[in-house]
Parts: C-alpha cells; structure tokens; sequence
C-alpha cells in the first residue's frame, strides 16, 4: 500500500476503490491489515471511528484515551471489490451486520431490516460482565497519579517523560488493572442472587416486547 494513502483525508480516502477494506483496527484490525498489504498486488482501506488526531493531545497521550470516546461520526461511502473484513468489536460488528440485513431473518423481518444473508446467531448471546472499582488512600511518599497532579514538578518531570520517551506514569490510561472471578468467591445461593440482582434490571427496562428480549438472550 503506497506510504501515501496511509494517512489520507476522508474525501480522498472514499474515492479510491480497495480490495479489502477492514472496518475497525485496533489489535485485531491492523494486524489483518498489515499481513494483507504485504502483498503489493491488492489495496487495503482500514477504517477506524474518529479522526486521524495526530495533533490532538487526546490522541496522542494514552492517558486521555477516554476523551475519545462517542465522538460524533460523519456518514461516507466507500467501494470494496473483493472482501469487507468487520473488526469494529462486541457490540458494534454485529450491529452493522443486522444493519446490513445479515442475521437471523426472523429477527430482521421484527426491525423491519430486509433480509439478505440468513446468518443465526448474529447479535445473539450477549452476556453481560458485572465492573466494581475499588477505590483505596496511598500512604504519603507513595507515588501514584493524584501525588503527580499535585506536584508541579513530578507533573513537568512525567510529561516530558510522555513526549520524550512515551513513558512515565502518563504513558497508560490506568494504573493497575485485574480480572477476578466472582463465582469462586461467594456461595452458590449468593451467586444466583448476584444474576437476579444484574439479570433483573436490565429485562424490565431494556424492551417491553419480550420476544425482542428472547432473541438477543439466546
């Protein structure tokens, strides 16, 4: 792929015609992109939300990844003569296959979505994982984030770190991140009462039509 198009506007990105075009990057998309541009002879379009946001600080430091979120999108069209590879995540790669009129036609006939590709399980089969944050005080001389927001020094110090080095305590948008399971840690009756608790809200709330409910808990 040319060194040219790898960073090209919008409007001279969708007047090209691609072979493969990857819908979402990240560690999933960019690789397929890469392994598939190694061949000279086919044109690769990579689409990712957002702008390119080189010179947006947003962008540029991991640890404001989260201002980037649900920025508005514009609306474009591109054309693929060979393959379109979705890789835009959980919620949004199935979406856009359902969008597409690609999923259980039973499904697509309730949205009112013309049916093109018959595809069960589509957009099915969504669980839900529960999040808790812990939220703890560091003994004086512990260093952590909140110490270096109120240090004016530390904070210059791990900011020239950030653009210098890409290091420092700004470098990532956490500090410390684990995955624990919960069905270890409580009684069998706890466990149950804990999906109930979870299950409950989310069933009266999210539709009252509960063959809709039905097909996205199958």
């Amino acid at each position: 792929m040319p060194s040219a198009d790898l960073t090209s506007s919008p409007e001279d990105f969708f007047t090209q015609t691609y072979d493969y075009l990857i819908i979402g990057g990240g560690t999933a998309g960019l690789v397929v992109a890469s392994r598939l541009s190694a061949n000279p002879d086919v044109r690769v379009g990579v689409i990712e939300a957002g702008d390119a946001g080189f010179d947006d600080p947003n962008f540029t430091n991991p640890g404001k990844i989260s201002a980037m979120l649900h920025n508005p999108n514009n609306h474009y069209q591109v054309t693929v003569t060979r393959e379109v590879i979705l890789s835009a995540g959980t919620f949004e790669s199935p979406k856009l296959l359902e969008l597409s009129g690609i999923g259980e036609p039973e499904h697509l006939a309730y949205l009112g979505v013309p049916c093109r590709v018959p595809l069960p399980g589509v957009g099915t089969n969504l669980q839900e994982h529960p999040v808790s944050a812990v939220v703890y005080e560091l003994a004086d001389g512990v260093l952590s984030i909140e110490a270096i927001l109120r240090d004016e020094s530390l904070l210059k110090q791990h900011l020239q770190l950030l653009q210098e080095q890409h290091s420092g305590a700004f470098s990532g948008p956490v500090s410390l991140m684990g995955f624990i399971p919960y069905w270890p840690q409580v009684s069998a009756e706890r466990l149950n009462e804990t999906i109930v608790s979870v299950l409950q809200p989310h069933s009266d709330n999210a539709t009252d039509d509960p063959d809709l409910v039905t097909f996205q808990h199958r």
